[in-house]
């Protein structure tokens, strides 16, 4: 007897052959039968196949003088599921359950029959294929009882069961009538697996989330499409149970598959949802992190900030900012943008936040903390202009809603050096007015110096225009 038939003994206290039948011959039946092994059950993989050598059933043999009689007087059989680990895996007979795509295993069944409709049509799936009931869902913890007094041959099996696969449910996404994603619910016996988590903004990773249903779909969080009145920028706003977009999934949605065991069939299996996006005119930037802001920034571009941002030596607020002219807009929801820290360089005439501000941009509702502008390196050319919001505002622009905390314009003695055409401001050196329409609390000037005690260097801000004093250096 080799190992497997020993294991088997153990397992079942039967003798047990195992043979993978894809076909057989009279000889081979008759072969079965003069053995004494002419009891077979059958297990069908119904439109599958088992793995190895791709066959399309597996047959058990057993010797009815082998079999036990139990209480009644029936011969019994302890049946071995073509999955139990006790078939080993270097015997043929071993296999991994073969899938079906797009359909789950539901288990063993004595009975199968053609799902019909009310008009007696077979009801094929959406995949063209056949949906079948079944009944009689196979127990492996129990044993099957057979008749002793009664003939039986190989080549009839006592029993078939069939492998029940079920149409996976799924999950159809749709931007308007066009399908543009599928998902399938894998195992839904599982009953866990019918909730679908809605996108969410993961405010850590400055960028949506989109849960379950993200291998479904290319989400594209921001799309810039060109159209006939310049730049249309189209952000996801969430998912809808109706095209009409009038009623959100919420963050968690039951999908209401309902499934029956007893007869391996389910119902209601198309949930249908639909993608609803904000559009916005312009080239639009929905920001999460500084990181964000900086890699998508642009003199000209549109941001709504929906995180707090701390910028550092490592994250730094952009350049694009601080050397080009701000004709674009930052809606702040009343966020914090803070850590920003500049330093004046020899090669640029302006030093702030931003080089200048057009008339036509917007900045609102956003609060401005810790900001720092070092005047440490001198432009020595005519016309340098240094403050820490903008070197210069265009006459006409007006901050709303914004507030500058601890704001302040550290000045060395390099500005010995500065040009008598140059101009510090506090806010900005040309431009400012009362109308500003600025917050300030606790922004103010420091002097940093290493040459002189710093209560020799004086510093003096008339509304916003800066004026130095430096001792035997005269006036800048």
């Amino acid at each position: 007897m080799n190992k497997k038939i020993k294991l088997l003994i153990i397992a079942c206290t039967i003798l047990l052959l195992s043979l993978v039948i894809v076909a057989c011959g009279s000889d081979t039946y008759k072969k079965y039968d003069s053995e004494g092994y002419n009891v077979t059950v059958k297990y069908d993989a119904n439109g599958s196949y088992f793995s190895n050598a791709g066959q399309l059933y597996v047959t058990d043999s057993y010797n009815i003088s082998d079999l036990k009689v139990n209480a009644n007087g029936m011969k019994e059989i302890l049946l071995v599921d073509p999955e139990d680990p006790i078939r080993e895996k270097e015997n043929v007979q071993e296999v991994a359950r073969a899938a079906m795509p797009g359909y789950f295993f539901a288990g063993w069944y004595t009975e199968m029959a053609e799902a019909v409709d009310e008009n007696g049509n077979v009801l094929k799936d959406d995949k063209g294929n056949t949906v079948y009931n079944y009944s009689g869902k196979w127990d492996f913890s129990k044993k099957l009882e057979i008749d002793p007094n009664k003939e039986y041959t190989a080549s009839e099996p006592v029993v078939t069961l069939y492998a029940a696969w079920v149409r996976n449910p799924v999950v159809e996404i749709y931007d308007g009538d066009t399908l543009i994603g599928t998902y399938e619910i894998k195992n839904p016996t599982l009953g866990s697996n019918s909730v679908i988590t809605a996108p969410y903004l993961d405010l850590k990773k400055g960028e949506y989330n989109f849960g379950t249903l993200k291998s479904a779909y290319t989400w594209q969080e921001r799309e810039v499409i060109e159209g006939e009145n310049g730049a249309v920028t189209s952000f996801f706003k969430g998912l809808y149970l109706d095209k009409d977009l009038k009623t959100p999934m919420g963050e968690k949605y039951t999908h209401p598959y309902v499934y029956d065991e007893a007869t391996a069939t389910i119902s209601n299996l198309t949930l249908r949802v639909w993608v609803g996006y904000e559009e916005k005119a312009g080239e639009w930037y929905k920001i999460y992190s500084s990181a964000q802001l900086a890699n998508n920034a642009s003199a000209s571009g549109n941001y709504e900030i929906l995180a707090d941002l701390e910028f550092t030596a490592l994250t730094a607020w952009p350049n694009v900012f601080r050397n080009n002219d701000f004709t674009g807009t930052i809606v702040g929801n009343g966020h914090k943008i803070s850590g920003i820290s500049l330093e004046s360089n020899t090669g640029s005439a302006t030093l702030g936040m931003f080089k200048s501000i057009s008339k036509d941009a917007k900045i609102e509702n956003v609060n401005f903390e810790n900001v720092s502008a070092l005047i440490d390196r001198i432009y020595i050319k005519p016309g340098a202009r240094y403050a820490v919001v903008a070197a210069s505002i265009e006459d006409g622009f007006k901050f709303e809603g914004v507030t500058f905390t601890n704001a302040t314009l550290k000045i060395t003695t390099s500005a010995f050096n500065l040009h008598q055409d140059s101009i510090i401001g506090l806010v900005c050196a040309e431009g400012y007015s009362d109308a500003l329409g600025i917050s300030l609390e606790g922004f103010g000037t420091e002097a940093v110096t290493t040459e002189y005690d710093i209560y020799d260097i004086e510093i003096d801000v008339d509304v916003n225009k800066v004026t130095l004093a430096f001792p035997e250096k005269g006036n800048s």
